[in-house]
């Protein structure tokens, strides 16, 4: 998750915050996969595939001159996709601080597989092992925390378990990747 600072516009123009997003290539049908937010909707503006080494995207834009808050949360679990967040560029506007504010909520961690990273959210129960059916925001976990105001944070890899990976070798264990 990617919390850009609050942008405000000039007003004269359009304002147009575009990132310069990295990855690797993971084919299509494992491409990483991300959301934009504007001002803490609850619906994406916006879904990114990335499928080059290096691209810009148009996060959002805007034809006034309010402050706007940009996230950019990644929906697709780290081990079979990458992202990183190489620059941001602002048109016609600039960045400012975000405001601080405490946060009071109970922290939770939840550590699983693949049902943790959202796999299969959108596939159908019998349809092959490929990302774009995975969205980590519609996983359980993710909505167990938003329904209960939850400070969360999600470790997940699928197929690995406690005691043995999902084919039964015992090298591939939870503990392996998080002691």
């Amino acid at each position: 998750t990617c919390a850009l600072p609050i942008l405000m516009g000039t007003g004269d123009n359009s304002t147009v915050i575009s990132a310069n997003i990295g990855t690797h290539p993971n084919g299509e049908e494992n491409e990483t996969r991300l959301k934009v937010f504007i001002d803490d909707s609850d619906v994406p503006a916006a879904l990114l595939i990335l499928h080059e080494e290096s691209a810009d995207y148009i996060l959002a834009s805007f034809q006034d001159s309010e402050l706007h808050k940009i996230s950019l949360i990644k929906i697709t679990e780290a081990a079979m996709s990458h992202a990183k967040l190489n620059g941001v560029n602002v048109t016609n506007g600039k960045i400012v601080p975000l405001p601080s504010s405490e946060d009071n909520r109970i922290k939770v961690e939840f550590i699983g597989d693949s049902i943790t990273c959202g796999y299969g959210v959108y596939g159908d129960p019998d349809s092959e092992y490929h990302i774009k059916y995975e969205d980590g925001m519609a996983s359980y976990a993710a909505l167990t925390a938003k329904s209960l105001r939850l400070n969360a944070r999600y470790f997940s890899v699928s197929g690995f378990g406690v005691y043995v990976r999902y084919d039964g070798d015992p090298e591939g264990i939870i503990t392996k990747v998080y002691p």
